[in-house]
């Protein structure tokens, strides 16, 4: 089975949060440390979800996130900000759900429900 969530970001506060959610949710998750790693896993499985860490950078996301369109991936694509300012992927990309750190347990369950 694959693993319903792909997180992409780095070591920071956002990735501890995810962690103890998803331990709490019992979801299952791969971690990329980038977009080059993401679509690697991205074209060997199926994802509910994307979680886009924005600290990943602007460059980062948007290459990922351009994959995700032109390859027709049909994955939520979730980037998770700690402001509550505009990312910039908001603008270019018109599938792109932006939640706040404090929603995330409130998305990943929406996640556990569609099982």
């Amino acid at each position: 089975m694959d693993p319903e969530i792909l997180f992409v970001g780095g070591e920071g506060v956002l990735r501890r949060a995810l962690s103890h959610l998803r331990d709490s949710l019992n979801l299952t998750m791969h971690v990329a440390s980038d977009a080059l790693q993401a679509i690697s896993f991205v074209q060997s499985h199926s994802y509910r979800a994307l979680l886009i860490d924005e600290e990943i950078g602007y460059v980062d996301g948007w290459a990922l996130l351009r994959y995700l369109d032109e390859n027709r991936v049909p994955i939520d694509r979730i980037v998770v900000s700690a402001s509550d300012g505009p990312t910039g992927f908001d603008e270019e990309f018109d599938k792109v759900q932006r939640v706040n750190l404090d929603d995330l347990a409130d998305v990943l369950r929406s996640v556990v429900m569609r099982r």
